[in-house]
């Protein structure tokens, strides 16, 4: 008998807004393949290499979240993944630790073997209970013989509308139903194959009030805020939200207040925002250390930043976020708001605006914010208009020009870990580029998967351009990340390719080793022809920057494929070109 409980599971899902699932192929997982497949609602896609897939609905699921916070939906559409048992399982690994560290919600389903043959030399039979750990929210078994009793379906009932409610609730996670199956797995032909109707399905819904702040923390606020001459922003990793930025443009012209965005914050619109706070602070100079310190946001790029605040410690250090623990980034941590940022910015400009009604100015505070801001312009003046890179191309040189050259459309752009999104954080985005949303996987900041997250951005939405910008160590390690049979001609491709991990050459330690060539940036000899030719994309190749401003003016054209572009370096003059720029600005009297 075919386990009729997981046409149950797959309704109720459909219920609580899952639309989009990424499927692996295997026999122990055909329950879920199936169910997920005739029921009709959902989009599937299918990807055999589980570490691929689980990045695809990690890309499908931040276009979701992104639409939610910017309020382009009403409600947050989720994304599941399923896979077989055994080593599969394992795949999902670190997609699900970077979903936990990003607070993307993903529901994961791993078929299983019934409980008495694991351990028993079974195959494709591991312990898969609780197999993510402490990288998702909630792992919950569902019984092999959950079918054969109204009670174990009621009882799954409740535990999927427990585990989602967990996943979407702040901070938001992965979850994990673990499910093990009895044979058979498929249908007989003639089996009639049937879902139970929206009523006959009990759904939970947990009702969360909009959250407002009590008097007393705004006095618990405003008494430091009085108390601190220098008042400083800074903006981690999230996604671009009109409320939160339109709060934060009023703050930081209104109140002087100087606001540090690293590129993945997405705030890059807003009028004063510090983008060259790597350059700045560089060279860390106390002069620019504030006595109240406001931050929000997931991870940060910029170390000079991170280092540069432990160095010099604000007095108070408040960060707002809406549930969950709370990084102590810089070990400076003194107040926690459980509130979103767009909701704490609103009301805060607004107590601010009652509080004070601009009479109050604080002298120290605009000069601080006349430090910042002139030392901004100072350093993006330096690296748009007078840093020259003497004919050497560079990749730094090449993202410059990318940059420069990026069509003013909707665009999301995915960049990968290790030097790209460093590149990408060194010159900022342009105020003029109102539609386009950084995307990168600093949750755990590994350079597996970002392919396959731009792969499922791309999916996402097949209307808007998105861009990857990858290494060519992170796109060799995904290339799995094509293998599927969906045309992408909407996804874009360029790689940095300076034949190894040139980041080893740039930063203090590996770069002073003998070993280097070999043991760390550990060269290799690849190119993207071939995969091109595999998965039928448009190619080209550079080395130098002529051919590449010729091969941009054609690159984000409409073609009826996906297109890559790949640019060819010496990590040397890379290495050298990051050295050149960050000391030269420092001493403005060496020669470039």
């Amino acid at each position: 008998m075919f386990p009729s409980h997981v046409a149950h599971l797959v309704a109720l899902l459909y219920q609580k807004n899952v639309r989009q699932v990424v499927l692996s192929p295997g026999s122990r997982v055909a329950p879920l393949t199936l169910a997920f497949v005739r029921h009709g609602g959902f989009e599937v896609y299918t990807m055999s290499d589980e570490r691929s897939a689980a990045f695809m609905a990690l890309g499908l699921a931040q276009k979701k979240l992104k639409d939610f916070e910017t309020e382009k939906d009403n409600a947050l559409c989720l994304v599941a993944l399923a896979c077989t048992s055994g080593t599969a399982v394992l795949n999902y690994a670190p997609a699900v630790a970077e979903a936990f560290y990003q607070e993307i919600p993903l529901i994961v389903l791993t078929a299983d073997r019934p409980p008495e043959w694991i351990d028993q030399q079974d195959g494709q039979a591991i312990r898969q209970m609780h197999v993510y750990g402490a990288h998702v929210k909630k792992s919950v078994d569902i019984a092999a013989d959950t079918y054969m009793r109204a009670e174990a379906i009621w009882y799954m009932e409740r535990l999927c509308n427990e585990s989602i409610q967990c996943a979407i609730e702040s901070p938001r996670a992965a979850v994990h139903f673990n499910l093990p199956f009895r044979e058979p797995f498929y249908p007989d032909i003639d089996e009639i194959f049937t879902f139970p109707s929206s009523s006959q399905i009990r759904t939970i819904q947990k009702i969360i009030p909009p959250s407002t702040l009590s008097t007393t923390v705004w006095e618990t606020l405003f008494s430091l805020w009085e108390q601190a001459e220098r008042k400083m922003i800074v903006a981690a990793q999230m996604f671009p939200s009109e409320r939160l930025k339109n709060s934060l443009q009023r703050i930081v012209q209104e109140y002087k207040i100087p606001l540090i965005a690293d590129t993945v914050a997405n705030l890059h619109t807003i009028e004063g925002t510090i983008q060259a706070h790597e350059l700045i602070l560089f060279k860390p100079d106390a002069t620019f250390r504030p006595d109240l310190l406001i931050t929000f946001g997931k991870s940060l790029i910029a170390k000079p930043l991170k280092m540069f605040l432990r160095q010099y410690q604000p007095k108070w250090h408040i960060h707002i976020q809406e549930g969950g623990w709370a990084a102590d980034t810089f070990q400076t941590l003194t107040h926690q708001v459980a509130m979103c940022p767009a909701s704490f910015f609103e009301q805060w400009y607004e107590a601010l605006e009652y509080q004070y009604k601009l009479e109050d100015e604080n002298e120290e505070n605009e000069a601080f914010f006349q430090r910042w801001q002139t030392a901004n312009q100072r350093a993006m003046r330096y690296l748009w208009q007078e840093f020259n890179f003497k004919g050497d191309f560079s990749a730094l040189a090449a993202t410059k020009i990318i940059l420069d050259t990026l069509p003013n459309v909707p665009l999301h752009l995915h960049v990968a870990n290790s030097m790209a999104v460093r590149y990408l954080n060194y010159w900022g985005i342009e105020r003029t580029q109102t539609e386009l949303t950084v995307f990168a996987n600093r949750g755990t900041s590994g350079i597996e998967g970002s392919s396959s997250t731009a792969v499922g951005c791309a999916l996402a939405d097949r209307d808007t351009l998105t861009l990857l910008i990858t290494g060519d160590l992170a796109f060799f390690y995904d290339r799995n990340a094509f293998w599927h049979n969906y045309p992408l001609p909407n996804l874009r491709i360029i790689v940095l390719n300076d034949q190894g991990g040139g980041i080893f050459r740039i930063i203090k330690g590996p770069r002073e080793q003998p070993e280097l060539d070999e043991f760390f940036e550990t060269k290799q000899m690849l190119n993207a022809s071939l995969t091109s030719q595999d998965f039928m994309m448009d190619y080209t190749k550079v080395d130098n920057e002529q051919d590449l401003k010729n091969a941009l003016t054609h690159f984000f054209e409409p073609h009826t494929n996906a297109k890559i572009l790949e640019i060819a370096f010496d990590s040397t003059v890379n290495a050298e070109a990051v050295k050149k720029m960050l000391n030269n600005y420092q001493n403005p009297s060496i020669s470039l």
